[in-house]
């Protein structure tokens, strides 16, 4: 998802300010989420918090649409754009995701936060 939100509204705004203002805004985060594992704090916190690198992870993917949004919001055209981006970019993986975990039974690589609240959802294990 991070993925999808970061690259299609880097390039399908296209506006040069606007994709180098993304981009050192994505590179900033990719930096602390880069530091957080290879400095090992993520080993550390687990024993406090439960999936500590994806909750980083989603806090991300927040402040980076907020900052998206921020930069567009007095642009109608390019808010239908942040509108479209943000629906592709996460219905996609919510899709996709379920469609392989729960009908085709392929077992996910790293299974994280998200995987674990749709397994309580799709088992009702609440």
């Amino acid at each position: 998802m991070l993925f999808l939100i970061v690259f299609i509204t880097m390039f399908y705004f296209d506006d040069d300010g606007l994709l180098k203002k993304y981009l050192m805004v994505y590179l900033a985060g990719t930096l602390v989420l880069l530091a957080f594992f290879a400095f090992g704090w993520a080993a550390s916190m687990e024993a406090s918090l439960v999936y500590p690198g994806d909750w980083l992870t989603l806090a991300f993917i927040i402040i980076y649409s907020l900052y998206v949004w921020s930069s567009i919001r007095n642009t109608p055209p390019l808010r239908k754009k942040y509108r479209t981006a943000l629906i592709l970019a996460v219905t996609a993986p919510f899709t996709i995701g379920p469609i392989f975990k729960y009908f085709l039974l392929v077992p996910m690589p790293t299974e994280g936060v998200v995987v674990a609240a749709l397994d309580s959802l799709w088992y009702w294990d609440f």
